[in-house]
């Protein structure tokens, strides 16, 4: 079992859900930026600075750094002009990708 979460973590009301189920230490947080907010909303600014996965493991959370993201920052950077429409069909190719990576095998 994992979570999987944005790497936006200071708004990403899930965490919290997380924390508050007391279960934040048994089951790890796979870091996917593939399910990050739509990038319109950072055209103009650039995309914020996040910690990076070591960083997180050294401020106490249960990452797994050995999990390795659909999506990675740099297609991010590079489609900083996405859609809305681009939006949601990248959320869904990630979202449907996670589903069957959690299934069972057989």
């Amino acid at each position: 079992m994992a979570f999987f979460l944005s790497n936006n973590m200071y708004i990403n009301w899930n965490f919290l859900f997380i924390i508050g189920l007391d279960i934040d230490k048994q089951v790890p947080i796979c870091i996917e930026p593939g399910i990050f907010e739509w990038l319109g909303w950072y055209n103009q600014s650039g995309l914020p600075d996040w910690m990076s996965i070591e960083e997180l493991i050294t401020a106490g959370f249960n990452i797994d750094s050995k999990y390795e993201a659909l999506v990675s920052l740099p297609f991010l950077v590079e489609n900083m002009s996405e859609t809305v429409e681009q939006y949601y069909i990248r959320c869904d190719e990630v979202i449907q990708n996670l589903i069957k990576s959690t299934e069972p095998k057989g």
